[in-house]
């Protein structure tokens, strides 16, 4: 294996890595919620004028936000499966960088959606493979 193979495959690795965390995460806190929401009597209302009511509302607000929380990491999760897989890891695109500011990259590309266009991504954005410059 080449070091190029090496790089590619450390990438997919990584990216995998992350994967394989979000998703133990989004399951743990589902999980979680699940736990907290078969506490409740399948049906039962929340009884307004009950002394209990204040306690039992803030009860199902966590297990719902829980339950939100459980989202973000899942999606993460697809995000860094697709990182992985469906980038070839070659380098096939070239952009002009016109300003880096904030941690954003901004380019110009041409060939971009059938034009010529500005883009802008994250420093780290993972479809950036490195940055040239050139030697006047």
């Amino acid at each position: 294996m080449n070091s190029y193979e090496e790089k590619k495959q450390r990438r997919i690795d990584y990216y995998n890595e992350k994967a394989e965390k979000f998703e133990q995460q989004s399951s743990q806190l589902a999980h979680e919620s699940s736990k907290m929401v078969e506490a409740i009597p399948l049906g039962q209302p929340l009884l307004v004028d009950h002394y209990s009511y204040k306690s039992d509302k803030n009860y199902r607000d966590r297990a719902w936000g829980k339950m939100e929380k459980s989202v973000e990491p899942g999606q993460k999760a697809d995000y860094y499966r697709g990182s992985s897989g469906p980038q070839d890891g070659e380098s096939d695109h070239v952009g002009i960088v016109e300003k880096v500011e904030n941690g954003t990259v901004y380019t110009v590309e041409g060939n971009s959606g059938d034009s010529c266009r500005e883009n802008h991504y994250a420093v780290g954005y993972y479809e950036i493979m490195g940055y040239g410059v050139p030697q006047y």
